[in-house]
């Protein structure tokens, strides 16, 4: 009994144990992206933890406070009558006027000298002066006036006028100086052509008694001396006593100061009177002038976005694993910017068409700007209040049929924003700074994003697509935000980028910061797939595009304003 009961218990344990064995998952489907690696042996890169963000932001993009400009213009007439005040001189003008300044021009007597002829008549060479002068001449003799010495080169005795002592006059000038010597004698004798008062007094070849005192007589007898002025003229001579002595000169202009040149003070009364015209002037000013003013719009309110400050930084653009045109992958940065936390809704997309006064069309000053006729667009305008309604229960679901330019229009006049650029939009898609990455090469640092979708791998839990719509966009903000706090980037509705499109974009671009693709065709790059979408379409990576003055249900905006 008791072995029965074993083999009993026995069974009923095999057959719960082949119960609650693990079965094989099933391969995923790209709708739930799982990764195919095995995360337990993967590296992570190190990033901060988004859930101590605080990142969210109220930005008013429309107040019913607002300067507004007003432009008029005044006619001013101008009809008066003026008296005119003149002063009238009633003196002389000469009487009053400064005279201006007198000069006078002077000689300044700067150097006098004497001529050598003067010199020798005065002052004679002596003949004790040159038998000292001769001393060093060796075995020379002065006899009866004549120097006789022995030749130094022939042996042969020299005397009489071949060595005899000349007049000055028979004397030329050396190569080296002032002194003079005769061509057929090695006698020196320093004779100058003008000697000074002070040349004469250290010559000691000559006779020199009392000749101070016949200096003095000389220039007592000229009448004037060193820095003595003397009246310019131009005839004034330079030589003076028969050309014996000259008069070397400076010119000195000083200004002559005459006590009658200086003009008298008068009253006012002594120099002028007042006389008085009576002038009648009409004439008509036109004047445009601009005003600003604060002003309130009682029947208007504000409005305000949910936005999101995203820090910029580093990533890798792009995926090599999918379409050609996300390849290859490569690292760009981007700056710091505000991006809205929902996509634009029809609540105040309705706003935005009644401020700017937007035609039943969609249309507004040549542009269209959604199209009113689709009935996937929920917005009309009313036909009593001339304002833009929504229908009921779609107020905070994403606006569609907006063209680009209408996005584009809506972000400029609402706060100044504007769309993003595709690399700022697909910054924020992965997480900005707060993305989860993989090594998929520890030497090369080469690395992967973990999610394919904005947030995570598993699209039901983020984005409404062709899976769980049910075939029309949703409410923002139903599913889960990505790690920015950012909700719907993946499906619900596309969203328009600013870049013009270029498949070749990525294999071409050189610029690093933020680059933005401005030029081609009127082609504009859409992103983040929509509710009527495959998985593949809802990926970070995946790049859509559409002619700008087009629109479709599946197709929003996302607005964004720059940070310093």
């Amino acid at each position: 009994m008791k072995s029965k009961q074993k083999i009993r218990t026995l069974f009923v344990f095999l057959i719960v144990f082949g119960a609650c064995k693990t079965q094989v998952p099933p391969e995923p489907r790209y709708v739930d992206y799982v990764p195919y690696f095995d995360q337990t042996r993967t590296t992570f890169l190190k990033s901060p933890k988004p859930g101590g963000a605080k990142n969210d932001t109220l930005v008013c993009i429309w107040s019913n406070l607002r300067e507004e400009n007003f432009e008029y213009t005044d006619t001013l007439l101008f009809d008066q009558v003026f008296d005119l005040c003149f002063g009238n001189l009633i003196i002389d003008i000469e009487q009053i006027n400064e005279k201006p300044p007198r000069l006078d021009t002077l000689l300044l007597v700067d150097t006098l000298l004497f001529t050598r002829k003067m010199v020798d008549t005065y002052f004679p060479l002596i003949s004790d002066s040159v038998r000292e002068l001769f001393n060093g001449i060796q075995n020379a003799q002065l006899v009866d006036s004549f120097l006789v010495f022995p030749d130094s080169v022939s042996g042969e005795t020299l005397r009489s006028d071949t060595a005899r002592i000349q007049p000055a006059d028979t004397l030329v000038q050396a190569e080296t100086g002032d002194a003079l010597y005769r061509p057929d004698s090695s006698i020196v004798v320093d004779v100058r052509e003008w000697y000074s008062r002070e040349d004469i007094l250290s010559d000691t070849l000559r006779d020199l008694f009392e000749a101070d005192s016949i200096i003095q007589f000389l220039l007592h007898d000229l009448g004037f001396g060193i820095k003595d002025s003397l009246q310019f003229s131009t005839d004034f001579p330079t030589y003076f006593l028969d050309s014996m002595i000259y008069v070397a000169t400076d010119t000195l202009i000083v200004e002559v100061r005459d006590p009658a040149d200086r003009v008298i003070q008068r009253p006012l009364h002594e120099l002028s009177e007042e006389i008085i015209f009576t002038v009648e002037e009409r004439d008509t000013f036109i004047r445009d002038n601009r005003l600003s003013f604060q002003v309130f719009h009682p029947n208007e309110q504000d409005y305000f976005l949910t936005m999101v400050r995203v820090r910029g930084g580093s990533f890798q653009i792009g995926s090599d694993e999918f379409d050609l045109d996300e390849r290859p992958a490569y690292s760009i940065d981007v700056p710091n910017f505000l991006m809205a936390k929902y996509e634009m809704t029809n609540r105040i997309f309705a706003a935005f068409l009644s401020i700017v006064k937007c035609d039943s069309l969609g249309n507004w000053e040549g542009a269209q700007l959604i199209d009113l006729a689709s009935p996937f667009t929920k917005i009309q305008k009313s036909l009593y209040s001339n304002r833009f309604d929504v229908e009921a229960g779609f107020e905070d679901h994403p606006v569609v049929n907006v063209t680009w330019e209408g996005a584009r229009l809506f972000c400029v006049i609402m706060g100044g924003g504007r769309l993003p650029t595709e690399a700022e939009w697909e910054y924020a898609a992965k997480g900005g700074v707060y993305a989860r990455r993989y090594l998929t090469d520890g030497r090369t640092g080469n690395f992967e994003y973990v999610n394919r979708f904005a947030g995570s791998n598993r699209l039901r839990e983020i984005a409404w697509f062709v899976d769980n719509s049910a075939g029309y966009c949703r409410q923002v903000g139903l599913k889960k935000p990505n790690e920015l706090g950012i909700h719907d980037m993946s499906g619900n509705v596309w969203e328009w980028c600013v870049d013009k499109y270029n498949d070749e974009f990525y294999q071409t671009n050189t610029d690093s910061h933020d680059p933005k693709c401005l030029t081609g065709p009127a082609i504009r790059v859409n992103r983040g797939g929509s509710w009527s979408s495959d998985a593949q379409y809802c990926r970070n990576s995946n790049r859509n595009y559409l002619h700008q003055n087009e629109c479709n249900p599946y197709l929003g905006f996302r607005y964004v304003k720059s940070l310093p």
